[in-house]
C-alpha cells in the first residue's frame, strides 16, 4: 500500500480548510491554487470527480504543498506571536510579584485557584 495521498483527499483537506468562509468560496480558492476549476473542485469534495488525469493530479499536488507550505508559515507565525504573549504575560507577572512589590501590587493578581485572598 502506497503511503501518497490521493489527489481527491487532497481536494477534499483544502476545502475543508476554507471552508469557513463558505463553501462557494472554498472552491474557488482551492480552484485558484491547483488551476482547475471550482465544478472539479466541487466534484470531487462530492465524491463525483474521483480519477483525475494525469496533468490534473500534478496540478493538485502541486497546489496542495503550495498550500502545506502556507499553512505552515501561518501557523509558524501565529506560534511565534502566541509565544511573545506569553513571555510578555510572565514578564509583567513576575515584575507585580518581585519582592518590594507590596500588598496593592499582590492585590492587582488574584489568585489563580480562584480563591479570595485578604489582606490584613
Amino acid at each position: 500500500m502506497s503511503d501518497a495521498i490521493a489527489a481527491p483527499d487532497m481536494i477534499r483537506e483544502m476545502v475543508q480548510a476554507h471552508r469557513p468562509s463558505g463553501l462557494d468560496r472554498a472552491y474557488a480558492a482551492v480552484a485558484r491554487l491547483c488551476g482547475i476549476s471550482p465544478r472539479r473542485v466541487r466534484g470531487y469534495w462530492h465524491g463525483e470527480a474521483t480519477d483525475p488525469r494525469q496533468s490534473e493530479s500534478c496540478r493538485i499536488r502541486d497546489g496542495y504543498a503550495a498550500w502545506i507550505t502556507a499553512e505552515t508559515r501561518r501557523l509558524d507565525a501565529r506560534r511565534a506571536l502566541l509565544e511573545a504573549r506569553l513571555d510578555a504575560l510572565r514578564t509583567s507577572h513576575d515584575s507585580i510579584h518581585s519582592p518590594g512589590a507590596g500588598a496593592a501590587a499582590v492585590a492587582a493578581c488574584p489568585p489563580a485557584d480562584g480563591a479570595v485572598r485578604h489582606l490584613a
